[in-house]
């Protein structure tokens, strides 16, 4: 979403300035948790509120296709199409979600596509394992927790990316839309 302030003139004449040059980026996920990760998920919307937090962007991971380690080749031309960032963090994550170590990348280089790590990862990281790029966010609502059982809690939550976006936002389509490939003309009915 972008932000825009609307100035009217004394002769009414509007004009639209934009406040932020880049969208704001949001996007909501869904999560049903058992026994403790009930509780856990529930304390951690009770210490976080609405100050900032790390999320994961669950739709850019990565399963490994071989052992992590100080730098990753993607497939190629695929570095570019996914939001992992110089100087950005991500987290390694296995089977266990309990088991996750965060990384700050060094540099991202399109040419080659590969990622360099500032540290080598602490653990290993293997075959089917994920990295998943990390964004700066903030729970837009409170979220209720719904409890269907005393053992199960489901809740939607609404995150806003706070991160700043380092160039203009293009998403990996282009400039077109990508559900309309072609050119609208009003002037006949679609059907």
């Amino acid at each position: 979403s972008y932000s825009t302030e609307v100035i009217l003139s004394e002769i009414g004449v509007e004009q639209r300035r934009a406040l932020r040059t880049q969208p704001r980026r949001s996007f909501e996920a869904g999560f049903a948790r058992h026994d403790a990760n009930r509780s856990r998920l529930q304390n951690f919307f009770v210490g976080v509120g609405k100050n900032q937090c790390l999320v994961p962007l669950w739709h850019e991971q990565y399963a490994l296709p071989a052992t992590l380690g100080q730098t990753l080749v993607f497939p190629a031309d695929s570095v570019a199409k996914r939001e992992f960032r110089s100087g950005g963090l991500c987290i390694a994550i296995g089977k266990n979600p309990s088991v996750y170590e965060v990384l700050r990348i060094n540099e991202v280089d399109y040419d080659t596509d590969t990622i360099s790590f500032v540290n080598p990862p602490a653990s290993v990281w293997g075959v089917g394992d994920r990295l998943i790029p990390l964004r700066v966010a903030r729970v837009l609502d409170v979220p209720s927790l719904a409890n269907p059982t005393d053992r199960v809690g489901l809740v939607s939550i609404r995150f806003t990316i706070d991160d700043s976006e380092l160039a203009p936002f293009t998403p990996s389509w282009g400039y077109c839309s990508p559900l309309f490939r072609f050119s609208i003309n009003r002037g006949t009915d679609v059907k």
